[in-house]
């Protein structure tokens, strides 16, 4: 029997981690077709992307072996209910918590929605989204969160858009900005 490897395809070249001189980081490639190459190259979702980077999930969103859906939100609407600066601010479980609230572990797409008047969707953070549809097709999140009628598909998920984020039961924003987000 004969060892093989390891091989670091994958990998770009291996650069020095900042905590350790001895330790060395290998820093993944970014596949342009997937959830996070779609996130990096679209700078309409900048905040969205600082908040995946921040929770350090970029590796789930780059992977191939993942497929997800994910609600996105654009920095025009979030910017709409919430000062940027709390984004900017937002510590490591805060930005995770609103990912994995607005990231679903199967395909759902726009038919799916649109194929019952009411229905809950699982998160991966284990909460439950109400989604339900008006008289009109319009599709709404837990009420009042808008689904656009647009659906981008990657190699590893399916986005849909939103009009607004699920802030985490424990970090309601007030929207004057004086208090943030706890």
């Amino acid at each position: 029997m004969t060892s093989q490897g390891p091989y670091f395809s994958d990998f770009i070249r291996p650069s020095k981690s900042a905590d350790c001189d001895n330790k060395i980081r290998f820093m993944e490639k970014t596949n342009q077709n997937n959830l996070l190459g779609f996130l990096q190259n679209n700078s309409k979702y900048s905040i969205f992307n600082h908040m995946v980077e921040l929770s350090n999930m970029a590796g789930i969103y780059n992977s191939d072996q993942m497929y997800m859906t994910l609600f996105v939100v654009t920095d025009d609407d979030i910017k709409k209910h919430y000062p940027e600066i709390i984004f900017m601010n937002m510590d490591i479980l805060t930005a995770k918590t609103i990912l994995l609230n607005y990231t679903l572990d199967r395909n759902i797409s726009l038919d799916m929605l649109r194929s019952s008047n009411g229905m809950y969707l699982v998160t991966k953070s284990g909460n439950r989204l109400l989604c339900r549809q008006d008289e009109d097709g319009n599709i709404f999140l837990n009420g009042d969160i808008k689904v656009y009628d647009k659906i981008e598909k990657v190699d590893n998920a399916i986005i849909l858009f939103a009009d607004n984020i699920v802030m985490p039961p424990n970090s309601d924003c007030q929207k004057n900005g004086i208090r943030g987000c706890y």
